[in-house]
């Protein structure tokens, strides 16, 4: 059996990637951002990111909740969480974001991957279901107080 391509992999999964797909360093330094992440992020030149703190671009809550990650993904272990992050140009999004830890040839963990699926359209419809949801409520309430 043939050994598999992984570099073709990994740069064809890297490239073609609808996520915004990152490496950072163990000291959370942004290290690569693949095209579609630099386009969802809405970032015009990736020297605006690569060498930066990754944590810089979470805001209150958020950047607790990835920091938290990092911490479990820097243990070995896949990390997740989800949150709302500006892009660049200042558009809130939603993120469900996976950390997992990348090995040297010493099979030590020297980078991290980072996954970012833009799930802000789902966010988004949720929340219109769940006002939904109580508007009904209300109109029910409202319903039942009616004469008969």
């Amino acid at each position: 059996m043939r050994d598999l391509p992984t570099d073709k992999i990994i740069s064809c999964f890297y490239g073609s990637s609808e996520d915004c797909v990152k490496v950072i360093d163990c000291d959370n330094t942004l290290m690569s951002f693949n095209p579609n992440g630099l386009k969802a992020m809405e970032i015009d030149d990736e020297k605006e990111v690569l060498g930066k703190d990754w944590l810089i671009l979470w805001n209150g809550s958020f950047k607790a909740k990835a920091s938290e990650a990092l911490v479990k993904a820097k243990k070995g272990d896949l990390a997740r969480f989800e949150g709302y992050c500006p892009t660049f140009k200042g558009n809130m999004k939603y993120w469900e974001v996976s950390i997992a830890p990348l090995y040297n040839e010493f099979k030590e963990i020297s980078w991290l991957l980072i996954t970012s699926h833009d799930a802000t359209k789902q966010k988004d419809l949720e929340q219109l279901v769940d006002s939904q949801k109580l508007e009904i409520e209300s109109l029910k309430a409202k319903l039942m107080l009616l004469p008969s």
